[in-house]
């Protein structure tokens, strides 16, 4: 029985199964032994409202109902360790945006004309930027096309 308000399953084996759950962990389940192990408990605040699993149970994904917000982790071998890729948000009107590990950025046209970088400075200032007064400043470029990249490295 799983207790522990599943929202996504994925067979791990003939016999294992991985749940993602609300309460924020990855659970093992063996069928034959009944054996339950939580393999990862996510740390980002707040509820999830749902989950889902790729089809080779590497990737889930997590979605928060109140923010409209999906968060996509990739699991290494053991499933003990979990690394976010990328997270989307849906706004209003077929408004979107999508953030990748490591902070490339796409979004829908009204949206991507309204990103702003935040920088906190060395000095404790807190600037806002363009995208193109930041890329000016600090030499570093939004490519949209890494949103899309599966690997978290």
């Amino acid at each position: 029985q799983f207790q522990w308000q599943a929202t996504a399953f994925h067979w791990r084996s003939d016999s294992e199964v991985i749940a993602a759950c609300r309460d924020r962990t990855i659970r093992l389940y063996d069928v034959n032994t009944g054996r339950r192990e939580i393999l990862h408990r996510f740390s980002t605040p707040g509820a999830y409202d749902d989950a889902l699993f790729s089809l080779d149970g590497d990737y889930v994904s997590w979605t928060n109902g109140v923010s409209s917000m999906l968060t996509a982790y990739l699991g290494d071998s053991d499933l003990s360790e979990w690394q976010r890729t990328k997270t989307c948000v849906h706004f209003h009107s077929d408004r979107w945006a999508e953030f990748s590990h490591d902070g490339h950025f796409d979004g829908s046209s009204r949206i991507n004309r309204l990103l702003r970088y935040v920088v906190h400075t060395d000095d404790d200032r807190q600037l806002t930027m363009t995208q193109e007064e930041f890329e000016t400043t600090y030499g570093w470029k939004n490519d949209p096309t890494r949103v899309w990249d599966k690997s978290p490295n």
